[in-house]
């Protein structure tokens, strides 16, 4: 049960450990991290179809990662409405790319957010763990913050031409319990009265 619409739109991406994962990060953080974000700002306060609007990788180790926007409508926005909102930003994204102070402001974003995680002793200890099992040296953990300032617009905008296509997406829609019974409803024949 959910009380509104919420899209998941997502792409298959580089494993984490790649080089093109981190840039992937960063297109995830200039679209969906925190409130100056470019989801944020065009749907939930220009527009005001999304209530909140995400993105993010899942940071995956093994065969492809998966990057995700993660929109949840206003009560008064329709699910159709939502995907076009959502498909209309990442297409723009697309076609036009990212500018260097966005870049900046993502790495930005995501070091203090590694920082702050660092802080505490089960954070560490799975990052630590995460390095240890994946690729054999825990001490990669210390060199995640060069690889995510090394990251150009150049960088994400190679990636985003490359896996944010309009043939490299899946979406998943929640819709609440009335709204998808009145769509399959809809759907049926009404049967004679006998």
């Amino acid at each position: 049960d959910v009380v509104l619409p919420r899209l998941f739109l997502a792409f298959r991406v580089p494993p984490f450990g790649m080089a093109e994962h981190y840039a992937a990060s960063v297109a995830a953080a200039v679209l969906g991290l925190r409130k100056g974000s470019r989801l944020h700002r065009a749907l939930v306060r220009e527009r005001q179809v999304a209530a909140e609007a995400h993105a993010f990788t899942y940071d995956l180790t093994k065969g492809r990662d998966l990057f995700v926007i993660d929109v949840t409508a206003r009560p008064e926005v329709s699910v159709e409405q939502l995907e076009q909102e959502v498909a209309r930003e990442v297409d723009a994204l697309h076609e036009h790319g990212v500018m260097d102070a966005e870049v900046e402001r993502a790495v930005a974003l995501i070091q203090t957010d590694t920082v702050r995680s660092l802080q505490s002793a089960a954070d560490r200890a799975d990052r630590l763990s995460l390095f240890a099992t994946y690729f054999g040296d825990p001490s990669l953990v210390n060199e995640q913050m060069d690889r995510y300032r090394a990251v150009t617009a150049a960088d994400v905008n190679a990636f985003v031409q490359e896996y944010l296509g309009q043939d490299n997406r899946a979406s998943l829609v929640y819709v609440p319990r009335e709204i998808g019974r009145g769509a399959r409803d809809a759907g049926r024949e009404e049967e004679p009265e006998a």
